[in-house]
């Protein structure tokens, strides 16, 4: 089979997959497999099969009555995330404008996605267009002022498992500590790495009502302007990056600035 063969048949599965969900969403609470073969027009073999496989991937799991199927937890856990994303966007987009407006430079909201940092919202500066780091888009944990923040105050098992990931050992795998250490010792960093050749950017922490990090602000600029690095820059960073936490039901005497042992 050709590589566009294989592509073509795997979005067929994925839209008949879709449409199974879909019908497993709406009427009643739990399907057979006859009553969702009827639904969505496919052999009750190939929606058998198809269930085999959500249910393994817990996207699907079975009813309460014998031979029912309904929508599975991971559903829940996936609209609990979605839900999460939204209101942290909508929180913290006031402070991603005060930064713009006061700065000129772009204003970045990310969240931790597995080894990478993922942006989910930012205002675009006045200066210069930022190419990377669109909406959706993601860096490397260890690539960046937010990807850094994001790990320096992540749990030890998070900082443990990049670290392992990466590939890291001896006086390199020392050197990320140090900075992560550093990171959380400061409260915000400052890089001049991730955003592109000439950009410098300062991120710093957002934390929930637990003190465990969910996001981190950044804004980037060119280098040569100075704006970015100017201490009055950094400290209002940190403010709105303390302001968000705030709204999140943070107090400073939650934050979690656990050294990591790895």
């Amino acid at each position: 089979m050709s590589r566009r063969s294989e592509v073509t048949s795997g979005l067929h599965v994925l839209d008949k997959a879709q449409a199974l969900v879909r019908a497993l969403a709406t009427g009643e609470e739990g399907k057979t497999a006859a009553m969702l073969a009827s639904e969505i027009n496919e052999p009750i073999s190939s929606v058998y099969r198809l269930l085999s496989s959500l249910t393994a991937l817990r996207w699907v799991e079975r009813g309460e009555l014998r031979g029912e199927y309904r929508l599975g937890t991971r559903f829940i856990w996936l609209g609990d995330r979605f839900e999460a994303q939204l209101e942290l966007r909508s929180v913290a987009l006031p402070s991603l404008r005060t930064l713009n407006d006061v700065t000129a430079q772009t204003a970045f909201l990310c969240i931790r996605t597995e080894n990478r940092a993922t942006c989910i919202e930012r205002v675009d500066g006045q200066d210069v267009q930022i190419q990377r780091l669109r909406l959706g888009g993601s860096l490397p944990l260890d690539d960046g002022a937010t990807p850094r923040v994001l790990l320096a105050f992540a749990d030890p098992d998070v900082v443990a498992a990049f670290v392992e990931a990466s590939g890291r050992g001896g006086a390199d795998r020392a050197h990320l500590l140090a900075q992560l250490a550093e990171i959380r010792e400061r409260g915000h960093v400052v890089a001049d790495d991730g955003m592109g050749t000439g950009i410098r950017s300062v991120g710093a922490p957002v934390f929930d009502h637990r003190g465990a990090i969910v996001a981190a602000i950044s804004v980037s600029g060119l280098r040569a302007r100075g704006i970015v690095d100017d201490d009055r820059t950094v400290a209002l960073v940190v403010q709105e990056a303390d302001r968000v936490s705030a709204l999140l039901g943070h107090t400073r005497g939650s934050r979690d600035l656990t050294t990591s042992g790895v």
